[in-house]
């Protein structure tokens, strides 16, 4: 299970305004409960006002396109250091950022300012030939699959010595980018 600081917040937010509504509305009145009306307010509405932002600018983790193989403990040693950080990145929840993976697009330059950049939808494990493999499938609308194959000598110096970059079309506007181990 995946963890969300939004959805914390948001839990806390509802905790706080709970403890407020309950000591506000209690008849007989004490210092304790007015006191723990104040608390629960003023955190209540302090914790909105964080949540609000988070939960707005809140990536989701990368679904996966289909179970991991049966056999894949026997390849995960094969990972590459970029391969497991790309992993950690998109099965993660992320704020302040548009999509998963924006800036090493953005260095790619598969970016366009009016559209915004391709955008991870899902990611799969296989095992191709032998070696472990991650494939990535964007929604790539203005960066068509010709833009990058151009781009394919700077993704193999961008992705490291260890790992083999193929990219591959997977329908309209879907580029699947397979990220595969040299290992063998």
């Amino acid at each position: 299970m995946k963890f969300s600081v939004a959805n914390l917040v948001i839990s806390l937010t509802v905790l706080f305004l709970g403890i407020f509504a309950v000591c506000y509305f209690i008849p007989e009145k004490s210092d304790l409960l007015a006191n723990l009306s104040f608390i629960g307010f003023y955190f209540g509405v302090f914790a909105l006002f964080a949540a609000i932002p988070l939960k707005i600018n809140e990536v989701k983790p990368t679904p996966r396109l289909n179970p991991p193989p049966t056999d894949l403990e026997k390849y995960i040693g094969q990972q590459t250091t970029i391969q497991k950080q790309i992993l950690q990145d998109i099965d993660k929840f992320v704020y302040l950022k548009k999509t998963h993976m924006e800036e090493p697009l953005s260095r790619l330059k598969l970016t366009y300012r009016e559209s915004g950049i391709p955008k991870l939808t899902a990611f799969d494990e296989k095992i191709i030939d032998g070696r472990y493999t991650l494939v990535l499938r964007f929604d790539s609308p203005k960066a068509p699959l010709e833009k990058w194959k151009e781009k394919q000598d700077k993704l193999n110096s961008f992705f490291g010595r260890d790992a083999e970059v193929a990219v591959r079309g997977a329908g309209e506007n879907v580029i699947d980018l397979y990220l595969s181990s040299r290992a063998n």
